[in-house]
């Protein structure tokens, strides 16, 4: 195939560029406008009309100038970070996501961990919650609690306490999603 597979540049058939007044060989002709045909074939039409067979290479890019962006904010888009790292940039500037959430049911109590950060807790039955000291969990620890069928009864570590309070009780179909850090403050939803 003329177009080279590294760069995208297609280069025409030999012996297809016709000289004034020559009368043109059909075959070379014939190779040239199958090889065009071909090469439109495999383009990406511009309205979507066909999917892509094989990957889409971008180039890696930086947070100011992504390697995948948009016409009408060039700043912002996907490019590499070091270490084959994924980024997001908005206006160049990069945008950072929390831990991936993850969900587990629970049937009794439970004593909530560093490794439960971003965990959401569906408690199914009474309950009480045991934090770990502040300190072991670290700043912008996540963690939400469904009480859903039993009331769950949150219960910081040692003197720590919940905006003031030395226990957190959640009634019957309450959320608390609450993001601790040493002061553990948190924000209850009512369902």
């Amino acid at each position: 195939m003329p177009r080279n597979p590294s760069t995208g540049v297609y280069s025409k058939p030999a012996g297809t560029t016709p000289s004034v007044g020559q009368v043109i060989d059909p075959v070379p002709w014939n190779a040239l406008t199958t090889d065009l045909g071909n090469e439109i074939t495999n383009s990406l039409p511009r309205d979507g009309s066909a999917p892509m067979v094989a990957p889409l290479k971008a180039a890696g890019g930086t947070m100011s100038a992504p390697g995948l962006g948009f016409a009408s904010t060039p700043q912002t888009g996907l490019y590499l970070k070091g270490g084959g790292l994924l980024g997001f940039t908005q206006n160049g500037v990069d945008v950072s996501f929390d831990k991936a959430l993850f969900y587990a049911a629970k049937s009794g109590d439970y004593t909530a961990l560093a490794s439960d950060d971003s965990a959401v807790h569906r408690f199914m039955a009474d309950a009480i919650v045991t934090l770990t000291a502040a300190a072991t969990l670290g700043a912008n620890w996540h963690y939400a609690v469904i009480a859903d069928g039993g009331d769950v009864t949150i219960d910081p570590n040692g003197s720590e306490t919940i905006d003031g309070a030395a226990r957190r009780s959640l009634f019957r179909t309450a959320i608390l999603r609450s993001s601790f850090a040493a002061d553990r403050r948190s924000s209850p939803i009512s369902l």
